[in-house]
């Protein structure tokens, strides 16, 4: 296992564990590389960090307790939406403001509304409290849900450790911007050095190191096609596939995000952003005659419903094709 000498440099090393299979692979690689026991040996310190969006899954959250269990310690970080005089939620490390502005709060009404959600969620959710108090949604080209939900919280967590280098699950294998990004780096974004160590692994890889360590993957990726990634849930760069396996597997998910947009298009205008128009979490794309791409916002309902067609959005499929489960793929299957 090759380590910078950048990494040797600093006195804490963060890993963040998403409950992926890369943030996973990561922790396990450096575990099964010697780097965790040299660098504790050296003076160092290992941490590890689960940035909490409020808007995963229940198995990740199981998933989560499972690894600090094998681990140690995970600390939890968020950012802190406060309603009117309310106090903070337990079971956090840090909690990041998202106003600056002392004594700034949700308006009541919103608050209220969000608790209802975060009730049929079963957890505090920012995600769920920036959506209702601005009458916005993330987007692919507005991903506040990193910058405010991730970003923020882990670097102001950051602030108060000794010497941090980040450490994360990322892989050249996953997409072309990926590959194109170095295995280490100083971020100003981050305010440190982010290390990159599985950068080369392949997915065969990342599957064999579970294998090899005795752990089991989230179990979401064992829930047939569609369940290729892990996070939020939906995200906001959902596939045709991972739509269609989120409406099949997660169907109560869905139906809370059809619900929530609604309320959002109930809310005066003026709280909504300039120009944006209604809010919506999903998009659909077509390409005009004249090369010109044209996206237009739809309901979760329609995006189910775009999901079940074949390639074109014309044809429905009558018979879903699951492929290989994800237990196959992971070498759990039991036939």
């Amino acid at each position: 296992m090759d380590i910078p000498d950048q990494v040797w440099r600093q006195k804490t090393a963060s890993f963040s564990l998403s409950g992926g299979k890369d943030s996973t692979a990561t922790y396990l690689y450096a575990l099964e590389g010697g780097f965790i026991d040299k660098f504790t040996a050296s003076g160092g310190e290992v941490i590890r960090v689960f940035a909490d969006t409020g808007w995963e899954l229940p198995e990740t959250y199981d998933y989560i307790e499972q690894l600090e269990a094998r681990f140690g310690k995970i600390h939890r970080v968020a950012a802190w939406v406060p309603g009117p005089g309310e106090a903070k939620p337990g079971g956090f490390d840090h909690l990041e403001s998202l106003w600056k502005t002392k004594g700034y709060a949700m308006d009541s009404d919103r608050w209220a509304l969000a608790k209802v959600f975060e009730a049929r969620l079963g957890r505090y959710s920012p995600m769920v409290r920036i959506m209702l108090q601005y009458a916005k949604m993330p987007s692919t080209r507005r991903r506040w849900c990193t910058s405010d939900l991730k970003r923020d919280p882990i670097v102001n967590f950051y602030a108060g450790i000794d010497s941090p280098v980040s450490i994360v699950g990322v892989r050249s294998e996953e997409s072309k911007k990926r590959a194109e990004l170095p295995v280490i780096e100083w971020s100003d974004n981050w305010d440190c050095w982010v290390w990159r160590p599985i950068h080369h692994l392949k997915l065969a890889d990342v599957i064999a190191i579970h294998s090899r360590h005795g752990i089991a993957p989230n179990p979401l990726y064992l829930q047939g096609v569609g369940a290729g990634r892990v996070g939020c849930a939906p995200c906001v760069h959902e596939t045709k596939t991972s739509i269609r396996w989120l409406s099949i597997h997660h169907h109560s998910r869905m139906s809370l995000l059809s619900d929530l947009q609604r309320s959002i298009a109930d809310m005066p205008s003026s709280r909504k952003l300039a120009g944006a128009g209604a809010a919506t979490w999903f998009f659909l794309q077509k390409t005009l005659d004249s090369g010109e791409k044209v996206s237009w916002g739809v309901s979760p309902e329609e995006a189910i419903e775009w999901s079940l067609t074949a390639r074109g959005g014309r044809q429905h499929i009558l018979l879903r094709d699951e492929d290989e489960p994800g237990c196959t793929q992971w070498g759990l299957c039991g036939i």
